[in-house]
C-alpha cells in the first residue's frame, strides 16, 4: 500500500497494513442482500463442489462490499457478487493499482497466478463507500486481491449499463453480480463473461442480464440463459425481477446499441 494512500486516513487501522494477515478481514461483512431495502439473493452455482473452499471452512472470500466465490479448478472468481453505489465513484479505478494481493484465507492454488489480471470484475470505484473514509479505502484495497482479477478490461462497457439502470432506480444503490462463461477451450481466458444489474425503482425491483464479449460485442439476455450457461442457479425472486420481455429492457437495449439473444 503506498504512502499517500495511508496519510489520506492517518488513524487507519495497524491490522488493514498487514495484507498476509486474516485477522485483516474480520470486519468485512461482504455483499449484503438487503443492501436497497429488498432482499436480492446472490446467485450461487447448482453443483457446490466446484467452488474452492477457505480456511474457515466456507466458501465465500467476503470483502468491503463486495463477496466473491472462487471456482477451484478454474482458479478464477465463478461470481462476484457487490453492492454498487455509482455516485460515491472519484473517478480512479484501474489507474490505482498497484501489486495484486494473494487472499491468505484461501489456498493459492485456488487464486489467479499473480501474472494473470489485467483488470478488476468489481471495479473500485463502485465499491468504494462505506460510513467513513477508512472504508472506502478498505474497499478500493481489496479489489486489489487476484481473486477479483480478470484477464482482460470489462470497466467501460459495464459502467455505461450501470448508469442507464439507475436512470430507473429510485436509489443510487445497485446489487450487481458477475462471473465468466467457462468454456473448455478457453485456454484459462474466458472470452465472455455475464453481469446481472438489478435495482429497485417505483414499481419493484429489477433485473438486467448482460453478456460482454472479448471482441466487444455485448448481448442482452434473460438469467435463465445464464444459468444454462454457467450452471448458476439465480433463484426466484430474481427470475420474477427479470425484465428481458419487457418494454423497458428493449428501450435499454435500444439506447446501448446492444444485441438481444434467448441464449448465451
Amino acid at each position: 500500500m503506498s504512502l499517500a494512500m495511508t496519510e489520506a486516513v492517518p488513524d487507519m487501522p495497524a491490522w488493514m497494513l498487514d495484507e498476509d494477515s486474516a485477522g485483516a478481514y474480520r470486519a468485512r461483512r461482504g455483499y449484503i442482500p438487503h443492501f436497497f431495502g429488498m432482499i436480492v439473493p446472490m446467485p450461487r452455482p447448482r453443483i457446490s463442489s466446484v467452488l474452492a473452499p477457505t480456511h474457515m471452512g466456507g466458501t465465500e472470500l467476503r470483502y468491503e462490499n463486495f463477496t466473491i466465490l472462487m471456482h477451484a479448478e478454474r482458479r478464477m472468481a465463478l461470481v462476484a457478487a457487490a453492492n454498487v453505489i455509482r455516485s460515491g465513484a472519484d473517478g480512479e479505478d484501474e489507474a490505482d493499482v498497484e501489486d495484486w494481493l494473494t487472499d491468505p484465507r484461501m489456498e493459492a492454488h485456488h487464486q489467479p497466478p499473480p501474472g494473470l489480471p489485467r483488470a478488476r470484475i468489481v471495479r473500485a470505484e463502485d465499491v468504494a463507500h462505506g460510513t467513513d473514509d477508512i472504508a472506502a479505502l478498505r474497499a478500493r484495497r481489496d479489489s486489489r486481491h487476484l481473486a477479483n482479477g480478470v484477464s482482460w478490461d470489462l470497466a467501460g462497457a459495464w459502467g455505461e449499463l450501470e448508469d442507464l439502470v439507475l436512470e430507473e432506480s429510485v436509489s443510487e444503490r445497485l446489487c450487481v453480480f458477475t462471473g465468466p462463461i467457462l468454456d473448455r477451450d478457453d485456454q484459462g481466458m474466458p472470452s465472455r463473461h455475464w453481469k446481472v444489474i438489478v435495482s429497485r425503482t417505483a414499481q419493484g425491483m429489477r433485473a438486467h442480464g448482460f453478456v460482454l464479449a472479448m471482441d466487444g460485442l455485448r448481448m442482452q439476455v434473460p438469467l435463465v440463459a445464464i444459468e444454462f450457461a454457467t450452471g448458476l442457479d439465480f433463484g426466484e425472486v430474481l427470475h420474477v425481477a427479470d425484465v428481458y420481455d419487457d418494454d423497458i429492457a428493449f428501450r435499454l437495449a435500444a439506447r446501448a446499441q446492444l444485441g438481444r439473444s434467448g441464449r448465451c
